[in-house]
């Protein structure tokens, strides 16, 4: 199923918690939404849902819109940051309830996922752990068989073990349905690992949207040797945002810098220069202007 997320914008009375949000997400892709806490991630997952309706804008899900659409919720999965199920059910009794109001949810899926994470069925959910109740609800959603599966913070009281396991049955359904995700997670090693797309949101709006090799390159970092010190013109550069300066090795990074701009160092006669790769949490902290790393410093 395709998303479509068009001018999407959400009040809180007098504050708005996202504004014009636009985002395309393809069948079959993994789709990571990542920002600071308060930025507006868990009010656009809860719109993408379905369940606050938007002031401006609409998310259509496979030409339709979700909000008050059950035709089309019944086809999503979703896994909160805090799950909530009936707290005197037994787990077997929960798994019931969501194979009576699913009609696409398979029983076997469902005990081959708890075979892997082993839960107790026999357990009531409010005998349970966060983690546990975060496995619960990945496994009753997985096994609703959606077209679309929405994460939000799903590692959330994980161990390491869970986190591998739950992670690994995500990709197995992308890859045997042609499954649709879209995942929110302060854990930006795993989004990076998994996702093909992702979205910077910051203070409620998009800083940044393109596939994983086009973010990557948002933030880029080089070593630069000069024999007379930085030459007029490199250490003013409008997209230099950070600078660690020892003897006549500078290690700068650039925010939005083109290949072409990079060409233009050349001209300026380094006697060593050299791309040194960055990873997603470098990324987000740098474009994010984050303290040794978005602002501008010398060592």
């Amino acid at each position: 199923m395709m998303v479509d997320i068009n001018g999407l914008s959400k009040r809180y009375g007098t504050f708005e918690a996202i504004h014009d949000i636009n985002i395309k997400i393809e069948k079959g892709m993994i789709h990571g939404i990542i920002g600071e806490n308060g930025s507006g991630k868990t009010t656009l997952i809860k719109c993408i849902a379905g369940i606050y309706r938007p002031e401006c804008g609409e998310v259509i899900i496979d030409g339709e819109n979700v909000y008050e659409n059950p035709k089309v919720k019944e086809r999503l999965g979703y896994v909160a940051d805090n799950n909530k199920f009936f707290p005197t059910y037994r787990l077997g009794k929960m798994m019931e309830f969501y194979r009576d109001v699913y009609k696409n949810f398979d029983v076997e899926k469902f005990k081959y996922l708890n075979h892997i994470f082993k839960l107790d069925m026999n357990k009531r959910v409010r005998e349970l752990s966060k983690g546990q109740k975060m496995r619960l609800a990945f496994m009753l959603n997985t096994a609703s068989c959606p077209d679309v599966l929405i994460l939000d913070e799903p590692t959330s009281g994980l161990d390491v073990m869970a986190k591998k396991d739950l992670f690994d049955a995500l990709i197995s359904e992308v890859e045997e349905r042609d499954l649709t995700v879209i995942i929110s997670s302060h854990n930006l090693a795993e989004i990076e690992r998994i996702c093909d797309n992702i979205s910077i949101i910051k203070n409620g709006t998009m800083a940044g949207q393109s596939d994983m090799e086009g973010i990557m390159k948002m933030a880029r970092k080089f070593n630069f040797v000069f024999d007379n010190g930085a030459p007029d013109g490199f250490m003013s550069h409008a997209k230099l945002v950070s600078v660690k300066n020892v003897g006549n090795i500078y290690t700068v990074v650039f925010n939005g810098i083109t290949d072409e701009e990079v060409e233009e160092f050349k001209g300026m006669q380094p006697v060593y220069m050299e791309e040194i790769s960055v990873n997603l949490e470098e990324v987000f902290v740098y474009t994010n202007g984050g303290d040794g790393y978005g602002r501008k410093n010398t060592v």
